[in-house]
């Protein structure tokens, strides 16, 4: 049978379980973001990723053929690609440091990075 503080210690663990996880949804870099695209290697182009881009689309001709990427509302995603099993295509959005988008075949790389110093080492989602 719970007691009294059971239940308040209860209480305590899962309110500071929901704010860990509003927390770390809501970790936003203070510095500005950049979208870096490489090709084979090589870095193709860095676009700063604000909200005056609109909605841009990118061109990028791989080594197997074209990918592009949009970018929107300060998020980044692949539309198409000529690789075989389009994973980056349904890998979807990114919106965050360090999340990339990896066309292996094409040998593309998007990438977001943030011109401020991380405290934080590693994402996972």
């Amino acid at each position: 049978m719970f007691s009294r503080y059971d239940f308040i210690i209860w209480i305590v663990i899962v309110s500071l379980a929901i704010g860990g996880i509003y927390y770390h949804q809501n970790l936003v870099s203070m510095g500005e973001n950049l979208v870096e695209i490489s090709v084979n290697g090589q870095e193709y182009e860095v676009i700063p990723l604000t909200d005056s881009n609109g909605n841009l689309r990118r061109e990028i001709e791989g080594v197997n053929g074209l990918t592009v990427v949009e970018i929107r509302d300060q998020r980044v995603r692949v539309i198409s690609s000529a690789c075989p099993d389009k994973l980056c295509i349904h890998s979807g959005w990114i919106d965050r440091p360090g999340q990339m988008l990896v066309c292996l075949p094409n040998r593309v790389v998007v990438k977001i990075v943030s011109d401020e110093q991380q405290d934080i080492d590693f994402f996972t989602n």
